[in-house]
């Protein structure tokens, strides 16, 4: 194992790539006395056109969420139980750029639990019966998310903005794309992502991680894996100009809820490139959008805005988008409210030095929540980038490169989305 230790944080991690390709990385807790494991594969909901093997395959959307759902299901009933009876709490999530399954535990007796989690994982046992079966349990889940409001505001806005981004499409599908999924469909595409040398096992723990890692080659030396190459994710290309520059939805609501959402050329060099800028504009838009600015609290005390007011920004070598979201009022008045603050110059060097310090305490915080911090790594490991890479993204920033990075963009691609009460 390949040891580092990072003395700012005081942090030690060992990292290992197997035989068969699997990448693990062991962070050494000592005194924490808990175990976090979290297996994941750099496959979501985006990527539904892949190249592999020189094939090229087109799934359908929700399929990636589809997967997580069928590999739950053992021989014997339910992956679930099996963990719960170890005293192990289990779950899974499937994102836009990952699945990732994990469990969290305390005590000494590990080797059941991440045998298991390996285990599931790396066996897909599906028939057309349960392949059917799924399909309504998943329809109900979606139709259940599409009644939230900020779901259904954040679908409207993201199909307003792509014409071809899979961003467009909800990470579970709809009913007609979940419908349509096949058995055989569903083991191409687990045979094509879920390969060893396409995932990685990230564990935080306070057992000995030459222990651990024994317990992962074991597993690993007793399976056998065909070789594969990395998928490609294929992206078709996406015209800079908006679907749809102004969208209404009547919904079961009490208050309008609105976006301004502003679609960016992404013209990054790589992933660490993209996480840079995304801090720089994430800081200015911080300065203008938050107490920092004493415009701030008028903004409250006149109802312009109100809790609900907020922003997001997401910098990826494929999309880059900012998103401005309130409540009540119209979207009209909350372009105008972001327009005429982003025109004033508020950022200096003392607010500067006071939001890194905000956000690097933040993420030295991380450290100290092992699952939460398991769950964080390993996300953005399979993107390309880890928790270091943010600190130092935010430690390098300075006032200048901040305001060319906010001043390379063409903020004219945009669109109003809102969605109304409908009155009844």
């Amino acid at each position: 194992m390949k040891k580092h230790y990072n003395e700012l944080l005081d942090e030690t991690y060992y990292e290992e790539e197997l035989a068969n390709g699997l990448k693990v990385i062991i962070f050494h807790k000592k005194d924490f006395h808990m175990t976090s494991c979290a297996f994941g594969t750099p496959y979501g909901a985006f990527d539904i056109k892949e190249r592999s093997q020189g094939k090229e395959y087109n799934f359908h959307p929700g399929i990636a969420h589809f997967l997580e759902h069928k590999l739950f299901e053992s021989d014997h009933g339910d992956v679930m139980n099996d963990f719960f009876s170890m005293g192990a709490s289990v779950n899974a999530f499937t994102s836009y750029r990952e699945t990732v399954y994990y469990f969290n535990m305390t005590g000494d007796n590990i080797d059941i639990p991440l045998n298991l989690l390996l285990d599931f994982v790396q066996n897909l046992n599906i028939t057309h019966e349960s392949v059917e079966k799924e399909k309504g349990i998943i329809n109900q889940e979606l139709k259940m998310y599409m009644t939230m409001p900020d779901t259904k505001l954040l679908n409207e806005t993201f199909k307003a903005l792509y014409h071809k981004y899979p961003i467009k499409y909800d990470i579970g599908g709809d009913e007609e794309s979940v419908n349509a999924i096949t058995k055989e469909e569903l083991e191409t595409c687990y045979y094509i992502n879920y390969h060893p040398s396409n995932m990685y096992l990230v564990i935080s723990t306070y057992l000995k991680p030459s222990y651990i890692l024994d317990i992962i080659k074991k597993n690993q030396d007793s399976k056998d894996f065909v070789r594969k190459d990395i998928p490609e994710v294929i992206f078709d290309e996406e015209p800079s100009e908006v679907v749809n520059s102004d969208v209404d939805v009547k919904f079961n609501i009490f208050a309008p809820k609105h976006v301004y959402a502003i679609k960016l050329k992404s013209d990054f060099k790589d992933a660490k490139d993209a996480l840079r800028k995304e801090w720089a504009m994430r800081i200015l838009l911080e300065t203008h959008f938050s107490t920092l600015n004493p415009e701030y609290q008028v903004w409250m005390d006149n109802k312009l805005i109100n809790d609900y007011f907020g922003y997001e920004v997401d910098f990826d070598i494929n999309a880059a988008y900012i998103l401005f979201y309130a409540e009540g009022r119209t979207k009209a008045q909350l372009k105008e409210l972001i327009d005429s603050s982003l025109k004033e110059k508020i950022l200096n060097e003392d607010i500067l030095t006071q939001i890194k310090r905000r956000f690097l305490g933040m993420a030295f915080n991380a450290f100290n929540d092992i699952d939460s911090f398991n769950l964080s790594y390993v996300r953005d490991i399979l993107g390309g980038i880890d928790i270091f890479d943010t600190i130092e993204a935010i430690n390098s920033l300075s006032l200048d490169y901040i305001f060319e990075v906010y001043n390379s963009f063409n903020y004219d691609n945009y669109s109003l989305v809102s969605i109304l009460p409908n009155n009844n």
